[in-house]
């Protein structure tokens, strides 16, 4: 089996080091650190939403949270036991769910109340 010809090395185009791509990335333009990382994803989405301007406009033209919020409503209304049965065929998992949940709420209230009372 023929050994993959690795891409030769290149300058980040954020922050401008030296950097060796990755074996299969021919086409990897930023280094592998945390912040060109997060750069890069931040300008391709803004970019992409550049492109598509329509994808979170809803049909009625309102906010796009509003529009789902409503659309939950609706097919709450139209199937009112959903949840019940879901929660009836998935009691265990669900109930580990909320156990887990609850614990985890509790903890950060505590954590929220005792940074709010030592600030005061």
């Amino acid at each position: 089996m023929r050994k993959a010809k690795r891409p030769p090395a290149r300058n980040c185009i954020i922050c401008g080091r030296y950097f060796k791509p990755k074996p299969f990335a021919y086409s990897q333009k930023v280094c592998s650190r945390k912040s060109c990382r997060e750069k890069r994803k931040r300008d391709n989405f803004q970019n992409w939403k550049k492109i598509n301007p329509d994808y979170y406009k809803t049909k009625n033209e309102g906010n796009f949270s509003e529009y789902w919020r409503e659309r939950r409503k609706i097919y709450r209304k139209k199937n009112p036991n959903c949840m019940k049965n879901w929660r009836k065929y998935n009691r265990n998992k669900y109930r580990d769910y909320m156990k887990k949940y609850m614990k985890t709420y509790r903890r950060n209230s505590k954590v929220k109340r005792a940074v709010v009372s030592s600030s005061k």
